[in-house]
C-alpha cells in the first residue's frame, strides 16, 4: 500500500479562559504550572518577594497583590522556597507539579527583625482541585518504583481506570483494529479512539497501526504518565475517547546508572493441566499406542509426536539506564532494556518477549531503548533531542494468521503442537519503530513562552527467509497433526511519519490563561503482500495504492480486490 496524507490547518486556537483566582489551565502537554500568593502573617500581601523553584533556575516575583506563576515546569516532586528582606526564609517540600494541571502553593512569612532559622513546611495537595475538568489519572516516577512487580509502561497504563486490561489501549470501549496487517482485516482501515503523546508528539493513529500504538518508552525514564478519558481539550485534536500522555525525564546534573535483571524460573506459567493433556487433543492423542508414539517424518526423519517440557524452560529480562551532565549546561539520559522471557504454551521458539499489549512476541532477538540530550543554553531557553527505538526478528506468524500450518502453537484446534521447533512455514519477519524528536522552548517572558516541535516516526516491517513455493500442508499418519509445509508470503510495510507543533502560551492576568497553537501531520505508508495458498490452488498478491476502501467498500480507482 502506499499512502500520503498532507494539512496544514490550525488545530486549536485560544483554549483556556479561566474565571478563577489563579489562572487554571496548565501549559502545552508536557509540563505544569504553579501559582500562588505570599503574604504575612496578618494575610497581608508581599509583593517583591522572590519565590524559588530549589536545584532549578526557575522562580518568580510576585506582584503588588503578593500573587506570582512559575510557567512550564516539567513534572515531578519539588522544594519551593519564598523570601524576602525582613522576613523569614520559607520552603515548602514535596511540591507535587502534574502535566496539564495548576498546582497552588501559597506562603505565609513571618516577620522577623534579624536573621532567623529557615521554616520547612511539607506541601499538602487541596482536596479539590479546581482544573481538574475531566477524568484524569496521573503516574509519576515515584508510583513507578513503589510497584516494581510492574516491568512496562503498557502494563501501568492498562491499569488505569477506563483502560481495557487487554492490551489494547481502547479506553471506554473506544473503536480499536488489530492494525498488525490492515488487508487482513475485515474492518479495512479502523482508527484508534485514543491518542498517545509522548513528549508532546502525537503518535499517529491513523495509518493501520491504530493498535500497536507505540508506546516503547521504558518505565525506567518514565518521569510521569496520565490518562485522561473522555472529552479533551482541543490541544489534542480527534481523541474521541481519551488521550494517554507520557512524559520522559531529562537527564540529571550527576551521573547516575541504575539497572534490573529478573530471573524467571522454570515451571508452568499458565492454569489447568498440561497442554498435551488438553480436552482439545481428545481422540487425537494416543500416547499408549507405540507406533503412534515413534511415528517419523518420512522426509526429515524427525520423531512427529514429541511431547516438550515447555514448562521447564527459564527466563530473564534486563533494564538499564545511564544519566549525567554534559558540560555545564546540557546533560543526557539513555535506557535499554532486553527479554528473554519463557513462552508459556509450546511455541516457534522456547523464549521470546511481551510487548506493551502483552503480546508474546517470538522474538529471542530483541531491544528496545530511548535516549535524550538536554542542553539549556540560557535561563530561558530548553533545547530538547530524544529517541525511542523498538527492534527484534520474530517468526512469521503474526503477520499471516489466516495460513494453516506456520509455526507451532495451539492454533487450529492443536494440530500445530508437533511442528518443528525453531521453525516457521513462512520465515521470519523483522519490526523495526522508532521516534525522532526535536523540541524547543522560549520564554519570551515569566508569563510568556512558546514551543516548537519537529517529530518522525517509522514502523518497517519486512520478512526475510520466505520460501519461494508453497507447498500443502504434510500431516501424520492419521491426517490430524501438521508435520511441516512451507509458505511463500510475505508482508512488506514501511510507514512513516512527520509532524510540526508549534504552541504559545501567555498568563496574561492572575486569572487568565490563554494558549493557541497549530499542529500539522504528513503521513506515507507503503504496503505490500504476497500470499499463495496450494489448498486452494490459488495465488494471490496485492499492493495497495491508495490508503483505505470507501466506505461502500467497493475498489476505488488505483485499488485491487483482494482477499486470502
Amino acid at each position: 500500500m502506499r499512502a500520503e496524507r498532507s494539512s496544514w490547518t490550525a488545530v486549536w486556537g485560544v483554549i483556556a479562559i479561566s474565571i478563577f483566582s489563579a489562572g487554571q489551565m496548565a501549559v502545552a502537554g508536557t509540563t505544569g504550572k504553579l501559582t500562588g500568593r505570599v503574604s504575612d502573617e496578618k494575610g497581608m500581601p508581599l509583593p517583591g518577594a522572590s519565590v524559588v523553584i530549589e536545584g532549578a533556575r526557575q522562580g518568580a516575583i510576585t506582584d503588588a497583590d503578593g500573587f506570582y506563576v512559575i510557567l512550564s515546569i516539567g513534572p515531578g516532586t519539588y522544594s519551593l522556597s519564598a523570601s524576602l528582606i525582613g522576613y523569614a526564609k520559607t520552603t515548602k517540600r514535596d511540591v507535587r507539579v502534574s502535566v496539564d494541571y495548576t498546582t497552588t502553593v501559597d506562603f505565609k512569612l513571618k516577620e522577623e527583625a534579624v536573621a532567623a532559622a529557615e521554616v520547612v513546611v511539607t506541601a499538602e495537595r487541596p482536596p479539590v482541585e479546581l482544573d481538574k475538568t475531566s477524568s484524569k489519572y496521573v503516574t509519576s516516577a515515584d508510583d513507578i518504583k513503589q510497584i516494581p512487580i510492574i516491568k512496562t509502561t503498557g502494563e501501568f497504563i492498562s491499569l488505569q481506570p477506563g483502560v481495557d486490561m487487554g492490551g489494547t489501549f481502547s479506553i471506554r470501549g473506544g473503536d480499536i483494529s488489530d492494525g498488525r496487517n490492515p488487508t487482513l482485516q475485515s474492518s479495512g482501515y479502523v482508527g484508534n479512539d485514543a491518542n498517545v503523546m509522548i513528549d508532546g508528539i502525537r503518535v499517529s493513529n491513523k495509518d493501520g497501526h491504530s493498535a500497536i500504538l507505540f508506546t516503547g518508552v521504558n518505565r525506567s525514564v518514565v518521569q510521569q504518565l496520565s490518562v485522561e478519558t473522555g472529552v479533551t481539550s482541543a490541544e489534542y485534536g480527534d481523541a474521541q475517547a481519551g488521550t494517554i500522555n507520557i512524559v520522559t525525564q531529562d537527564g540529571r546534573k550527576d551521573f547516575h546508572g541504575w539497572m534490573e535483571f529478573g530471573y524467571e524460573p522454570p515451571g508452568r506459567k499458565h492454569w489447568g493441566a498440561n497442554v498435551y493433556d488438553s480436552p482439545i487433543h481428545r481422540d487425537h492423542m494416543k500416547w499408549n499406542d507405540p507406533a503412534w508414539a515413534n511415528e517419523t517424518d518420512p522426509v526429515t526423519g524427525r520423531r512427529i509426536h514429541v511431547r516438550e517440557d515447555y514448562t521447564g524452560v527459564s527466563g530473564y529480562r534486563m533494564e538499564g539506564s545511564l544519566s549525567g551532565p554534559v558540560g555545564s549546561r546540557a546533560s543526557f539520559l539513555a535506557s535499554l532494556k532486553h527479554e528473554g522471557r519463557a513462552a508459556t504454551l509450546p511455541s516457534a521458539t522456547s523464549r521470546g518477549f511481551y510487548d506493551d499489549r502483552g503480546q508474546f512476541i517470538t522474538a529471542p532477538r530483541n531491544i528496545q531503548g530511548s535516549a535524550s540530550l538536554t542542553v539549556k543554553p540560557t535561563e530561558g531557553i530548553k533545547v530538547k533531542a530524544g529517541l525511542i527505538l523498538q527492534r527484534y526478528t520474530a517468526w512469521n506468524n503474526e503477520t499471516t494468521e489466516r495460513v494453516s500450518g506456520l509455526a507451532r502453537g495451539l492454533d487450529e484446534d492443536g494440530r500445530n503442537i508437533f511442528l518443528p521447533k525453531d521453525w516457521g512455514a513462512a520465515g521470519r519477519y523483522r519490526f523495526r519503530e522508532e521516534l525522532e524528536y526535536l523540541t524547543f522552548t522560549h520564554a519570551l517572558s515569566p508569563r510568556t513562552f512558546y514551543e516548537v516541535r519537529v517529530a518522525h516516526g517509522r514502523t518497517k516491517q519486512d520478512t526475510v527467509g520466505v520460501p519461494f513455493v508453497t507447498q500443502n500442508p504434510r500431516r501424520d499418519k492419521d491426517g490430524w497433526f501438521n508435520i511441516e509445509r512451507q509458505t511463500g508470503a510475505w508482508v512488506l510495510s514501511d510507514r512513516r511519519r512527520w509532524s510540526l507543533k508549534a504552541d504559545l502560551s501567555s498568563q496574561i492576568t492572575k486569572g487568565h490563561f490563554v494558549k493557541t497553537g497549530f499542529e500539522t501531520p504528513k503521513e506515507k505508508t507503503d504496503f505490500g503482500t504476497q500470499a499463495r495458498r496450494a489448498v486452494e490452488g490459488a495465488i494471490g498478491t496485492a499492493r495497495f495504492q491508495a490508503e483505505a476502501f470507501p466506505k461502500n467498500g467497493a475498489p476505488a480507482p488505483g485499488q485491487t480486490a483482494y482477499s486470502l
